[in-house]
């Protein structure tokens, strides 16, 4: 029989397992984010049976540089339909995507070629999400500007011929930018580049197909 691992001083920065955050020793927020049972109004966000509509609402609630928590629960969809229609703007917040394969949240982006989801916030995490293009020569999907942004496990991809012309860009306040372990599809004949880096410095790009 394995011993048992004991840890009588917790984690002062909370424990992850398999990317997936253990909640009940974390000590800053957690909210849950759920399209088809969540409420911007009526739920507080802050269990599984009270989660709120949009990442929007959620980011509404987060504190800078507290490192807070985003879980968007497994068959939540949202709609990206105008230029920083998901603005991303807390220091250190970290959105989490609950699920696995089509499970996985989905952020479709659709109506407007400026259909952006932007992150003006330093030390950002976005990771187990799928992001999908439904418009046309979208010029940009995810636009950052800001130092420490992580993007990891998430499935970039298109329906027919609509692809991004550029699904990532960056500028010089970008340091120490991570894009790792995501899969990436496209039309061949669609994208200009599928990311920018302009003059990002420790920029770290790996494991991806």
């Amino acid at each position: 029989m394995a011993a048992k691992v004991n840890f009588p001083y917790g984690w002062a920065n909370g424990i992850a397992i398999r990317g997936v955050p253990i909640i009940n020793t974390y000590a800053n927020n957690v909210y849950y984010v759920h399209s088809g049972t969540g409420s911007n109004t009526g739920n507080s966000g802050k269990t599984q049976a009270k989660p709120f509509a949009t990442v929007t609402a959620a980011l509404a609630k987060c504190t800078d540089s507290k490192c807070d928590i985003i879980l968007l629960m497994p068959g939540h969809a949202e709609t990206v339909a105008s230029a920083a229609a998901i603005a991303i703007n807390k220091i250190g917040v970290q959105i989490v995507g609950l699920g696995s394969g089509n499970l996985r949240p989905t952020f479709t982006f659709a109506t407007d070629t400026a259909a952006t989801i932007t992150v003006t916030a330093a030390n950002v995490g976005i990771s187990n999400c799928i992001f999908v293009n439904t418009k046309d020569s979208l010029v940009t999907g995810i636009s950052i500007t800001a130092a420490g942004c992580e993007i990891k496990g998430c499935t970039f991809t298109y329906t027919s011929t609509n692809d991004a012309l550029t699904w990532i860009t960056t500028d010089a306040t970008c340091d120490d930018f991570v894009f790792a372990d995501n899969h990436c599809f496209g039309d061949h004949a669609g994208p200009t580049e599928f990311m920018t880096l302009i003059g990002v410095d420790r920029a770290t790009i790996t494991g991806n197909y």
